[in-house]
């Protein structure tokens, strides 16, 4: 091993321990009554979905809206779905965020499937807007699949899933606790939801055989106060032919970001991964051995710290390739 990457390996331990000691001390304080309100016991009692759920059919006022750019959860596939109350709207704010009504409830759950369409769902994590705030929920299904239960201290669930090259994977599944969660929504003082950005929306969706933008069919089913969209630059599928910039960058904004941005949880000196981030104000050329190496690490080093227990094969080949794309250029000059 040579004397450049025991460097880094020991930077990243650092970094690993004071991140783990900040978080620790905040789950006992900062973390204990962040939720203004009670969660049901059982998913169900939210009626998101029809009778037989786990189909996991969205019930009637339930929208599935999908994203550009997604978060990776070791290899889970998710469905995501949005209930707004009735004669309430989302708004576009000047910041381009979305303002989701009081009452609003996003759902996102989590499953794998086998070849036969099978599914085994293993949690739904819910976020309600109640008086001004988000309000986190985590609920793991049972082994019938019939209903989830709310759980607050997370849990372990083991996996055999089929990778995309044919490979078998054992995972141990971590279920976030509630600290986890608020860990990473949490912006500044408050929580906020992270895939479900305007930028992050604006794709094309098959509703009824009908083609149109995303964002144009909310405000057909009056959901969201129509707004212009010609300064939005969209994020983009990373798995798809895009440029190599955009598909690097949206990959650092849905995965990283909500941590590393200025009023993330892990605020580092010019480091905010954000899409809509210049590149120059980004750090990504400061930091890039150190992503690298924390990508394709195991153990209390790798990164994402939460959410990921296996190391995401195709977004670490994506992110080095940037990377290396950035030294290639740099060179050349």
């Amino acid at each position: 091993m040579t004397i450049r990457k025991i460097n880094i390996l020991k930077i990243s331990l650092i970094l690993a321990v004071i991140f783990l000691l900040a978080s620790c001390g905040k789950k006992q304080e900062e973390y204990k009554h962040i939720n203004k309100i009670s969660f049901n016991q059982n998913l169900s009692e939210y009626n998101l979905f029809k009778k037989n759920m786990s189909e996991l059919i969205p019930n009637e006022g339930v929208i599935e809206y999908k994203l550009n750019a997604t978060l990776f959860t070791d290899y889970a596939l998710k469905q995501r779905l949005v209930k707004i109350p009735l004669e309430k709207k989302i708004e576009i704010s000047k910041e381009e965020t979305l303002n989701f009504p009081e009452g609003t409830i996003i759902a996102k759950t989590f499953y794998y499937e086998n070849k036969s369409a099978i599914k085994n769902i293993i949690e739904t994590r819910l976020l309600i807007k109640s008086n001004k705030v988000w309000n986190v929920g985590v609920y793991q299904w049972d082994n019938e699949q019939k209903d989830a239960t709310l759980i607050k201290e997370g849990a372990t669930v083991n996996i055999t899933t089929t990778l995309a090259d044919n490979i078998h994977k054992e995972i141990n599944y971590k279920i976030p606790s509630l600290a986890d969660c608020i860990m990473c929504h949490k912006q500044g003082n408050e929580i906020v939801p992270i895939g479900p950005k305007l930028r992050n929306l604006v794709t094309p969706i098959n509703h009824d055989g009908v083609t149109q933008n995303q964002i144009d069919y909310f405000p057909d089913e009056n959901l969201l106060v129509s707004a212009s969209l010609d300064s939005i630059k969209p994020m983009v599928d990373y798995n798809k032919n895009y440029s190599l910039n955009d598909r690097a960058r949206s990959y650092f904004d849905i995965n990283c970001s909500h941590c590393h941005n200025p009023n993330g949880i892990a605020n580092m000196y010019n480091f905010n991964l954000s899409y809509t981030t210049p590149f120059y104000k980004t750090g990504i050329m400061d930091y890039s051995n150190h992503i690298t190496f924390r990508m394709g690490a195991k153990g209390p080093v790798h990164m994402p710290k939460i959410g990921t227990t296996v190391t995401h094969k195709e977004g670490y080949r994506l992110i080095k390739q940037y990377i290396d794309s950035l030294y290639n250029n740099y060179n050349k000059k």
